[in-house]
């Protein structure tokens, strides 16, 4: 349960996060209803605080000492070993996995009991992974501290059975190597934000409207909006200095460390996995640790498996494949003992029917269909291992659940070591994401952006092609290279990778940090993003499909949670392999994505943009954000996108037109005022946005349809064109920050200039179309923007965004005039306007 926080009178989001010692981006992940705007809390809003987080304890959840090296020293028995030619009474057989019924083992009472033991032991492990599951959160409530804590815990039993000789981990590269702390990136914000305020004071000390004759009215304006922004600055100034608070309890992101990094992994820990036996006494699989395989294979009498013997189970004659054996251990190892007890054992073996084709699987003998097989390789015993914590019939295809941080429904075929099951991933109120931006102070920082999930389908098995069993003309006679490894320790692993098989683009997964984990499965599923005004309804818009094959590896550089790629005409959705799998998971993959859903991912991108003010979003790339620039212009300047019986797809038909017919266009443009009639005409019909807001409009955008509006204004004198340029400025404004990279940006290009001096001739430009009393308006909406920095809170005081009072009639032609003297002054006449 998170804490809380009521909002009180002065405070501002990042204030409270830097009071209760808390990243601010964590706030806005615990609450994403202020993901839009930060600035927009209330008195006595209620804000969800990260529950702090406790030491761990690292208490054992299976402990199991490690194998002693040699077996304990016998307190009684002979000085003298029995000689050879004297029998040994057997008390068990033994078929080891990996050697595929080559040979077989002969066990005496010692042995036997030694053997059981150990099974105990790795039934103790098995176990507790089997109380860590059923303690899995679940998939539909389970939330992102749920998941960590329960992770944690998968962790600590992986430590456990590593330390214990059961599964093999790697060591780590640098022993000393700590983990690193969560960074406060709280500082940075503050001063990323003095730096911003800096500037805007900048601006406006040295702004002076270059038409208005009330000297003094305007001075008075400027001094009350510098006022304001120093009041804000010295706000953000006593942000950035050290807290006096007393120190609280660490409320940082969970983090989970690769387990193989733990304090409490032992200096030597298993190298190999556990291994699997056939007992024909117990009639069953049984498992134990490689280091006591090593150890007691010295001690059993070991047995070839003759073609004769196997020739005998290949033709169904169990009966006869029996005597065989009894036979091959009564002259080579009984010898003289009468009525062996190993008779007993193998009469009470019920080789007839189901056990009995899991033995012959075992040691892949085909039966008279041809269609039995079994996986032999490590990875696939370590799956049966970790199988029988949820499944309860010991061979048979089962259902059971599977932990993958949180509990799901999976469907075994145990004798193929295969599992598949489908779920949202990593949990279905989806995974917290961040887009990255370059900050004022060009620092990298992160602003939380909504939830990601995959509803996703996970196909894991040891045979390359195969996923169920009895699978026609699938022979299992091949060598043990062709099982593939499956990245079936994933099921154990506290921590997933993912990679993507660069042969076939198969996205596939492996346990971090398992000795010999490979990438290997199939996933396949949806790519979903909740938008942050939607988190209570649990509504997901699919990005992406991700398909078994066809899919791209991330660059080396590639960090973020996503990013969203156009190459060549080609629309991928690169994705961070934590987004599927939640804390802990690395690695990822890329998605190409049907052109269709570029409307989806632009409204994402267009988001993005307005939620880090504007800044440099590495979330895109520059030939997807020109292409979104250009076709959005293009939506409203043109008529070829346009169905005149429905208006309100045009911007929706641009952005879909694709990269070719959008080139075209813009290489083959030619009249500056026939694009500013149509803009005019577009920009005023609210129909055409497609249900867009304006405000989702780019500054590259804005500024290109600004400029053919203003450039083009006097030779038109057209009402619709002065109504459009109010609506463009008043609705597509979000913040100072964005009115700022509009003014840069007043060129037919959309270009950016950085020098103060082209801002100042932009807005001189815009000044210009407008009489006295228009400018007046202007001039305050301006300043009041400057002072305020969102419109938001704008609209709140004035009741309106709207710039300035566009006119009618016979008001709009008697300012004619004065225009025509003030373009004239800025060096724009009638007729000398630009085309393109």
């Amino acid at each position: 349960m998170s804490q809380t926080y009521t909002v009180k009178d002065g405070d501002t989001l990042l204030a409270i996060a830097i009071q209760q010692q808390v990243d601010f981006n964590q706030i806005l992940a615990l609450n994403p209803k202020y993901q839009p705007n930060p600035d927009l809390i209330q008195i006595g809003d209620i804000i969800r605080l990260p529950q702090p987080v406790t030491a761990e304890t690292n208490q054992p959840i299976s402990p199991v000492a490690p194998l002693e090296p040699k077996r304990p020293l016998c307190n009684v028995g002979s000085l003298e070993a029995p000689p050879q030619c004297e029998g040994t009474d057997i008390k068990n057989v033994l078929f080891v996995t990996k050697e595929q019924g080559k040979q077989y083992y002969c066990l005496d009472e010692k042995a036997q009991q030694y053997l059981e033991e150990e099974a105990s032991y790795t039934q103790q492990l098995i176990e507790g992974f089997q109380r860590v599951l059923e303690q899995a959160p679940d998939a539909q409530t389970a939330s992102e501290q749920d998941h960590l804590e329960h992770i944690n815990k998968k962790k600590q039993w992986a430590i456990d059975a590593a330390n214990a000789g059961a599964i093999a981990v790697e060591q780590p590269k640098n022993e000393t190597q700590a983990a690193s702390a969560p960074q406060d990136d709280n500082p940075k914000r503050v001063e990323a934000k003095l730096k911003e305020l800096e500037q805007r004071r900048r601006f406006v000390s040295s702004y002076r409207p270059p038409f208005l004759k009330d000297e003094s009215s305007v001075d008075d304006v400027k001094a009350r909006v510098l006022q304001s922004i120093e009041k804000e600055i010295t706000y953000y100034e006593q942000l950035a200095e050290p807290t006096t608070n007393p120190q609280k309890p660490a409320t940082s992101a969970v983090t989970l460390e690769n387990f193989t990094h733990s304090k409490t992994l032992t200096t030597k820990p298993a190298s190999k996995h556990i291994v699997e036996v056939f007992s024909v006494r117990q009639n069953q699989f049984v498992y134990v640790r490689a280091e006591f395989l090593e150890r007691e294979q010295t001690y059993w009498r070991k047995r070839t498996t003759t073609q004769t013997m196997l020739s005998k189970l290949r033709d169904g004659n169990v009966g006869a494949f029996k005597d065989a054996i009894i036979k091959d251990i009564k002259d080579g190892i009984t010898k003289k003992i009468e009525n062996p007890e190993i008779e007993l054992v193998f009469k009470e073996w019920k080789a007839e029917g189901g056990n009995s084709g899991e033995w012959k699987a075992s040691h892949y003998i085909l039966n008279e269909d041809g269609d039995t097989r079994f996986a032999t390789s490590a990875e696939a015993q370590l799956l049966r291992w970790g199988a029988s914590a949820a499944v309860k019939s010991t061979f048979e295809p089962s259902k059971g659940n599977v932990d993958i941080g949180v509990k799901a429904e999976a469907a075994y075929s145990l004798a193929e070591a295969s599992v598949e099951f489908t779920s949202y991933l990593p949990y279905e109120a989806g995974f917290p994401i961040s887009l990255s931006y370059t900050d004022a102070n060009k620092q990298t920082m992160n602003y939380s952006f909504g939830r990601f999930r995959t509803n996703c389908t996970a196909k894991l098995s040891c045979f390359a092609g195969a996923m169920v069993s009895g699978s026609a003309g699938v022979s299992n006679q091949g060598s043990q290279n062709s099982q593939q490894p499956a990245g079936h320790s994933i099921l154990l692993a506290p921590s997933v990778g993912m990679g993507v098989n660069q042969a076939t683009g198969q996205v596939g997964v492996k346990a971090e940090g398992f000795v010999g984990a490979q990438v290997g499965g199939e996933l396949s599923g949806g790519l979903e993003w909740q938008h942050p005004e939607k988190e209570t309804t649990l509504s997901f818009s699919e990005l992406a499909k991700l398909k078994a094959e066809g899919n791209l590896s991330v660059g080396a550089g590639f960090g973020g949670d996503f990013q969203i790629i156009l190459d060549d005409g080609q629309l991928i959705l690169y994705c961070n392999g934590r987004i599927v799998w939640g804390a802990g998971g690395s690695g990822g993959f890329g998605a190409t994505v049907n052109f269709e859903q570029i409307w989806e991912l632009a409204q994402v991108i267009w988001d993005g943009l307005q939620y880090v003010d504007y800044r440099q979003l590495d979330n895109v790339n520059n030939d997807m954000y020109e292409y979104l620039t250009q076709s959005s212009y293009m939506a409203f300047a043109t008529n070829l996108v346009t169905i005149v019986s429905n208006p309100a797809q045009a911007w929706k038909n641009a952005i879909l037109a694709g990269s070719t017919k959008v080139n075209i266009w813009w290489n083959r443009r030619q009249s500056q005022q026939i694009e500013a009639e149509i803009l005019a005409r577009h920009i005023i019909n609210k129909q055409a946005w497609s249900g867009i807001t304006p405000d989702k409009l780019q500054p590259e955008t804005i500024g290109m349809m600004l400029d053919t509006l203003a450039e083009t204004f006097y030779d038109s004198w057209e009402k619709d064109q002065e109504r459009a340029i109010c609506y463009l400025l008043g609705n597509s404004i979000y913040s100072w920050r964005k009115f700022e990279e509009v003014l840069a940006r007043i060129n037919p290009e959309g270009k950016k200039q950085n020098s103060d001096k082209s801002l100042f001739n932009n807005l001189a430009r815009l000044n210009a179309i407008l009489d006295y009393a228009q400018q007046q308006e202007f001039n305050d909406w301006v300043h009041n923007l400057a002072q305020e920095d969102k419109l938001t809170k704008l609209a709140q005081i004035k009741g309106t965004t709207r710039p300035f009072t566009p006119y009618t009639g016979n008001r709009f032609d008697m300012k004619r005039n004065q225009v025509g003297v003030q373009l004239a002054s800025i060096g724009r006449t009638p007729q000398n306007g630009r085309y393109v």
